[in-house]
């Protein structure tokens, strides 16, 4: 049997958005959105270290319990990595999200991204990880945590 997925978007097309619409943010002021303007002044990709795990794990749980769609009931858990992978993830087996001790890893928009894999439920390999269920929840979590305006920019960018 033949898997279909949900659309083409490959996973350099993903992240090159979250790149494009994090450096949007970090620059701040007015961004021309489809005839209108919109003001990323109030928006904010926040960073955080290592010793606030205990803040991100009850970051992790209130989004997850209000985006989670069909999945397991608990939160996933924070996990440091202990080498210095270039990449976050969500391990489905274990249910926990792993990020690397890199700096840019600790930041809202990577944390909302692996929390997004977790509360959809989409599968891990490289077409259906980021399919259109993974991108509504991640665009409505970042609308929510940086703000509504990046969140508007993330559903362009993704087709949504």
């Amino acid at each position: 049997m033949t898997k279909v997925y949900d659309d083409a978007l490959s996973t350099s097309t993903i992240y090159a958005a979250e790149n494009n619409v994090t450096a949007m943010v970090e620059r701040g002021g007015a961004v021309e959105f489809f005839g209108s303007t919109l003001d990323l002044r109030q928006c904010a990709v926040r960073t955080y270290t290592p010793d606030q795990l205990p803040l991100l794990q009850g970051m992790v749980t209130g989004l997850y319990g209000t985006y989670r769609y069909g999945v397991r009931e608990q939160a996933p858990t924070i996990r440091i990595s202990p080498r210095a992978y270039r990449r976050a993830w969500y391990s489905p087996g274990v249910h926990e999200i792993v990020l690397p001790g890199a700096r840019w890893a600790w930041n809202d928009m990577v944390l909302c991204h692996e929390i997004a894999h977790a509360a959809s439920g989409c599968g891990h390999d490289a077409r259906s990880a980021h399919g259109k269920a993974w991108r509504s929840i991640y665009a409505a979590m970042v609308a929510e945590v940086v703000g509504p305006e990046a969140g508007l920019l993330l559903q362009a960018a993704f087709d949504l």
